[in-house]
């Protein structure tokens, strides 16, 4: 199942509030690709919902959000409808807002060693972005669909500079090779530098670049694994004996040795 939002307008082509919004959900479309799944469903060119909208009230035009369960494995969606204004900055904001996000943020030197426990723990490699942000503010929509992209390869974590945050993310930013915001680091499952990548860029170019340089963390991650798996059998798996050496236990009931039990 994707684990991405859906978007979904309910509409009729003959229909003149419908032909008012398609301008609109073309430009969400092209602005989230990647990142939200847009779609339509012409309610005239089928007597029968999808089974997704079966148990929604709807009306022409109508918007839902199809929002995938918090643990993105699950096959429960929730169904969230739109009752904003039909203009693209609002539409952008609802989508945005309800997109699932598996991303880390570290605002300062605590979480940072927070996101570095985490990733210690599931033995994972990490795509660290170093974005000037607010502590309050939302993380993009892209990194956003980056995290629930690499879910199971690739921990995301968000580490912000800002002049109201302090010195210690720079630091931390300084100990990777990261300067200036916006900047990427790929880190291996040991916490060491794989290959970084300064400069402002796209989900698509984003997304290519994190996949072509995490080749090595996920060997690297595969061969702990498989080490771990066989220290784990070697502990479990019990020496033979040599069954001569076996002798029966043999209660001594009623032996006594003339001394004594302490």
């Amino acid at each position: 199942l994707s684990p991405h939002l859906w978007l979904i307008k309910v509409c009729c082509v003959s229909c003149g509030f419908c032909q008012m919004l398609a301008p609109v959900w073309e430009r969400l479309a092209s602005a989230m690709r990647g990142e939200v799944v847009v779609g339509t469903w012409d309610a005239e060119q089928s007597a029968y919902p999808p089974e997704l909208l079966r148990d929604a009230a709807w009306s022409t035009p109508t918007i839902w959000a199809s929002v995938p369960d918090r643990n993105l494995g699950g096959r429960r969606r929730d169904l969230v409808p739109y009752n904003g204004s039909r203009t693209f900055g609002d539409l952008h904001r609802f989508a945005s807002g309800l997109m699932p996000s598996l991303v880390l943020v570290a605002t300062d030197a605590q979480a940072w060693a927070d996101a570095e426990r985490v990733a210690a723990e599931q033995r994972m490699a990490r795509l660290v972005c170093l974005l000037q942000r607010r502590a309050a503010d939302p993380s993009p929509p892209m990194l956003k669909a980056l995290s629930t992209g690499f879910r199971d390869r690739l921990l995301l974590v968000e580490l912000r500079v800002h002049a109201t945050l302090g010195d210690a993310t720079r630091e931390i930013a300084a100990r990777l090779g990261l300067v200036d915001a916006p900047a990427f680091a790929v880190l291996g499952v040991d916490g060491a530098v794989i290959a970084a990548h300064h400069g402002a860029t796209t989900l698509q170019m984003l997304s290519d670049w994190a996949e072509q340089v995490s080749a090595p963390a996920d060997e690297q991650q595969r061969q702990q694994q498989q080490q771990q798996e066989q220290q784990q059998q070697q502990e479990h798996q019990r020496d033979p004996r040599d069954p001569r050496d076996e002798r029966p236990l043999v209660a001594d009931a009623g032996l006594h040795t003339g001394k004594d039990e302490v």
